[in-house]
């Protein structure tokens, strides 16, 4: 993806909105809006410069009010920064805003409802289309990268009294690699409160948090089991060689290979040769049929 193209100085003219918006945008950013135009064509005129436009705000981003939205004005529109995003509302930071011209000419900050018609959102993306002046969200395979990194380099920590015995420690280590079930998320912080027309107000979880979280918990999980199972193989091993002190493991390979191996000239079924002779046991003058 190419990033948003920038412009070199802000040639708005002072006292509008349009040139609070530009500056505003700039400090924010280092970008300057590289298009020209009144407030309510920025939407359109944005695109061909690789500039974003959506109905969803962004901090920071340009909010664009078509002619008569809002307030704005009916033959220019109006625009402002988006400095704060609230629950079905933006605060925006404007100039050339308000009834008297002592509220115009001062910068403040406005509340407007977002989304809503007639209302759009501007801003300038880098290469990846990460908006610019802003924290991007992270894809679910970056944070358990991210998670993978810092499970593997991070030192736990055990608390552990001067006398602690070895149970205490053994307990303090089984509840430092606790497996857990990934599954297990709380929502309540991932959720957002949607009004949907005739139902009302419901609330939905955020597939992207949610699969991050049980991601997370997975990887978690799966480091605490490695570890449980290397000190489980380390433990083996230690038996193993302690015991090489009082244990003959050649005598006790030898004997159970003796014990396991089957005698010279056994077969499966015993050769005819070793079955008994049923005649040796008749008396005399009788014979098998």
């Amino acid at each position: 993806m190419i990033a948003s193209i920038s412009g070199k100085a802000n040639n708005f003219p002072v006292g509008q909105c349009t040139r609070w918006a530009d500056e505003r945008y700039h400090q924010l950013t280092g970008y300057y809006i590289p298009f020209n135009g009144n407030a309510n064509e920025w939407a359109t005129n944005a695109l061909p410069y690789g500039w974003m436009v959506s109905t969803k705000p962004v901090v920071p981003s340009i909010i664009c009010l078509q002619a008569g939205v809002q307030l704005a004005s009916p033959t220019f529109g109006h625009v402002g920064v988006v400095e704060s995003i609230g629950k079905g509302v933006v605060v925006a930071s404007n100039l050339n805003w308000g009834l008297t011209t002592q509220q115009e000419q001062t910068v403040q900050d406005v509340t407007f409802v977002a989304p809503a018609s007639g209302v759009s959102f501007i801003y300038a993306v880098d290469s990846n289309g990460n908006p610019l002046g802003s924290t991007p969200t992270p894809s679910l395979l970056s944070t358990i990268t991210s998670t993978v990194s810092t499970v593997t380099t991070q030192k736990v920590s055990i608390s552990l009294a001067p006398n602690a015995s070895v149970t205490s420690l053994l307990v303090a280590m089984d509840n430092a690699l606790k497996v857990t079930n990934p599954f297990d998320v709380d929502v309540s912080h991932m959720q957002d409160d949607i009004n949907i027309p005739v139902v009302g107000e419901a609330k939905f979880t955020d597939t992207l948090k949610w699969l991050t979280a049980v991601g997370t918990n997975i990887v978690t999980d799966t480091a605490a089991v490695t570890v449980r199972l290397m000190f489980l193989i380390i433990g083996v091993l230690i038996v193993i060689k302690l015991g090489a002190d009082f244990i003959d493991y050649d005598k006790v390979n030898n004997s159970m290979s003796t014990f396991f191996s089957i005698p010279e000239g056994y077969q499966a079924g015993r050769s005819s040769s070793a079955q008994p002779s049923y005649n040796s046991q008749l008396p005399k003058g009788l014979s098998t049929i």
